[in-house]
């Protein structure tokens, strides 16, 4: 017995996929070059948090904490970064609306 078109077509697609890279510009997120061009961050106050940063088009919160480490939120609407900007307390509004909600990276901390 023959295997059916569509299974076939979808084979062949998840093989594009999965082993070729095939993904969609829209669904790979921010060009390469716009989440490694270094973000301009603003210092909070917060016990948790040292500063914050957005980039508008690519939709990237980046925020570095007291621990010095560097991290970039993707996909986050503006709205919560402005949320986050007028929070009292920054730490428990990040903990509660992006910690966990939003796909993220480590980036290497630029030297000062």
């Amino acid at each position: 017995m023959r295997t059916p078109f569509w299974r076939r077509a979808f084979c062949t697609l998840l093989w594009g996929v999965c082993v070729c890279g095939l993904i969609p510009r829209a669904a790979a997120g921010p060009s390469p070059a716009l989440a490694s061009a270094r973000i301009e961050r603003e210092p909070v106050e917060s016990s948790s948090l040292v500063s914050i940063g957005f980039v508008r088009e690519a939709r990237i919160l980046e925020i570095e904490f007291r621990s010095g480490a560097i991290y970039q939120y993707l996909g986050v609407p503006q709205s919560v970064f402005e949320q986050l900007k007028k929070a009292e307390s920054k730490g428990r509004y990040f903990a509660q609306s992006i910690r966990g909600k939003y796909e993220f990276r480590r980036i290497e901390s630029v030297s000062k």
